[in-house]
């Protein structure tokens, strides 16, 4: 039997975050949550009236805070791009975010 190489072990923990007065569990994304929440947020931005792009907003964030799927849970407008930013935030490793950090300093310093 050979062995099982886990990646989910570099998967980070859920971040705590305070919504409609509980505090829950934001869950870092994989690629196919966050290109949905981002897909769907850019379709609401679109036509923010529209209930049934809203109600895709909240469905898509659901799949990183289940929470939010809660009877008694609530979400202001205003909320929903902090949390998305958070979202990709957490989901990126910290080394990863090192490399960006260190190859904009570099570049910035180029003539």
């Amino acid at each position: 039997m050979s062995d099982v190489k886990d990646f989910d072990v570099l998967l980070p923990e859920p971040v705590k975050i305070k919504l409609s007065g509980k505090i829950i569990d934001l869950y870092p994304g994989r690629v196919k949550a966050l290109a949905k929440i981002q897909k769907a947020f850019n379709a609401f931005k679109d036509k923010p009236d529209d209930p049934e792009l809203f109600e895709g907003v909240i469905d898509a964030l659901s799949l990183i805070i289940p929470s939010l799927k809660d009877d008694d849970m609530d979400i202001a407008l205003v909320q929903i791009p902090m949390l998305i930013e958070l979202a990709y935030q957490v989901s990126v490793p910290t080394e990863a975010r090192e490399v960006v950090t260190t190859e904009k300093k570099t570049d910035s310093s180029q003539p």
